[in-house]
This record gives C-alpha cells, structure tokens and sequence, in this order.
C-alpha cells in the first residue's frame, strides 16, 4: 500500500488519463467510467493529488466522452480539494452488499464515502459492470463524528442530497442504482444545497 509505505507524507499518485493502453487495442484510452473508477479508487485509498497519465491531444478527440470524464473529475476533485488535503483513511468495521468496495476518508468534520463496484468483467472494448439496483452500507464512526447531512457528488451532474441514519458511532445509507462507483459526503454541520450547487455551476461554467 503506497499510502501506509510513505505515511506520514502525503502522496500524490498517477492516474490513467488520455494514452495508449497497449492491453486492450479496441478501445486505446480508458472509458469514461474506467476512468473515474480508477480516479475515485486513488481517492479513497488517501491519494492527496492526480497526475494525469497523460493528456494526448490525438485520444481527446478520437475518444471525446473520456476527456469530458477528465474535466467532471476535475471538478469533484475542486470540490473535494480542501476536505481531501485534511482527511485520511478510516480504519473501521464495515458491512456492505457483495462485491462492494467501501472507502471511507475523514476528517475533523467531514467523512467521504467512495463506493465502488467490483462485479465487472473484463472486455476487449470496456469493462462491463453488473449494476446493483440496491445496496446498504453501514460503518461503524468515531464517537465524535456526528452528521447533520449527507450529499451525493455526481461527476456528470452535480450535487443530490442523500438520505442516512446514525445511531451512536453506527452510520448507515442505502444507495439506489450503482453501476461503476458513487462518492458521498458526511458532514457535521448542515449543508446548504444552493451553495454546493452553485459552485459546482461555477466550476463547469469556468471550463468553457
């Protein structure tokens, strides 16, 4: 584990962004879920920057929905920027649906849940995701961590409020629809929705 081998220094990690990946000749650059699943797994395991590897222009415009993946990343990960820089991976007891990969960050008020699937298959184009039309996740808190709200981040869309329950240092969600991956955010305080939507609007505003 890169994170446990350089603690306590931070990390920064390459991700896999718009070049050749020599193992699949059909479909030479990530799909756009492939490469949010990569990023997001980064993420989860306490990676505090990405480097894209690497950016060719040529695959930006053979493989456009890719490189519109590069940019909803970005802005999750503008989004995200100062509670990631503060965070580290929570070690904890975690009860999730099979074939659920849970990563869950925190810090002194925030908890990031990245959720991944791990019931795909490999193929010669994209890798193809059995999708869970439900699933339940329940981890265990520090005492301290109490939520008032949690919200969903959306790389092509935005922000969504998301139901949870918390009982004692026991927080538990139950999630709807998960193809590849989802991220949620925890947070001590009330989150004001019109804020978080405005600036995620900003950000995408800002990339035209």
């Amino acid at each position: 584990d890169l994170r446990l081998a350089a603690f306590p220094k931070p990390i920064w990690v390459w991700s896999q962004g718009l070049f050749n990946w020599n193992e699949r000749p059909k479909q030479q650059v990530p799909t756009a879920k492939e490469l949010t699943y990569q990023l997001l797994s980064n993420v989860g395991n306490g990676a505090k920057g990405i480097l894209w590897f690497t950016i060719k222009e040529s695959k930006a415009k053979k493989y456009p929905e890719t490189y519109s993946a590069m940019q909803q990343c970005g802005r999750i990960l503008e989004m995200l920027k100062k509670d990631l820089l503060q965070s580290d991976p929570l070690s904890t007891t975690i009860e999730a649906s099979d074939k659920l990969l849970i990563h869950p960050i925190i810090s002194k008020d925030k908890l990031i849940v990245v959720v991944l699937n791990r019931d795909y298959k490999s193929d010669p184009v994209a890798y193809q995701w059995n999708p869970k039309q439900y699933a339940e996740i329940k981890l265990e808190v520090p005492s301290w961590f109490k939520a008032k709200s949690a919200y969903e981040l959306i790389p092509d869309e935005g922000v969504k409020g998301a139901r949870f329950q918390q009982d004692n240092n026991k927080l538990s969600l139950k999630i709807k629809n998960i193809e590849a991956y989802k991220i949620f955010v925890f947070d001590v305080n009330k989150t004001d929705m019109n804020i978080l939507k405005s600036d995620y609007a900003k950000l995408k505003k800002s990339e035209k």
